[in-house]
């Protein structure tokens, strides 16, 4: 599996020490407004468990975000099919960060990375990005003309 690093992050396999600020994270009602219900600890592992199967299977899914500086866990990034309810098919990308890392640029530079690898990597021709109309957090992630390469 392939890590992935910024100026600041580290987007790396998901380990033990993730699990408690996952869960963290997927208690909190704020980060958890456009995803719906709030996870018990049990459903927050299982999903752990489910990136790290999807990624060893495909190659490339949801890696874990840490601070480079600092090695704290702040959420997730990456790269995941649409799900099957949406009426389009294609690859996404996605993030969720903590709270206290919110509005510092790292959804942004995070996206960046995992499209990067998409792009150039897995030679994906179309990378989506997917929200709610009401999201404007994830809406605000900029992605300065990122195209696939010619």
């Amino acid at each position: 599996m392939a890590e992935l690093r910024t100026d600041r992050l580290v987007l790396r396999r998901w380990q033990d020490s993730d699990l408690e600020p996952w869960a963290a994270m997927n208690a909190d009602p704020e980060v958890r407004e456009h995803l719906g219900d709030l996870l018990t600890r049990e459903q927050s592992d299982a999903s752990v468990a489910q990136f790290q199967a999807e990624f060893d299977q495909r190659g490339y899914g949801w890696w874990a975000v840490q601070l480079q500086a600092t090695g704290e866990f702040i959420g997730f990034a990456g790269l995941d099919p649409v799900d099957d309810d949406m009426p389009f098919t294609g690859v996404e990308i996605g993030w969720r960060l903590a709270r206290s890392a919110w509005g510092q640029g790292y959804a942004t530079e995070a996206a960046l990375a995992g499209l990067a690898f998409g792009f150039e990597t897995l030679e994906l021709a179309e990378i989506l990005a997917v929200t709610t109309a009401t999201n404007l957090r994830s809406q605000a992630v900029s992605f300065f003309s990122v195209a696939a390469p010619a």
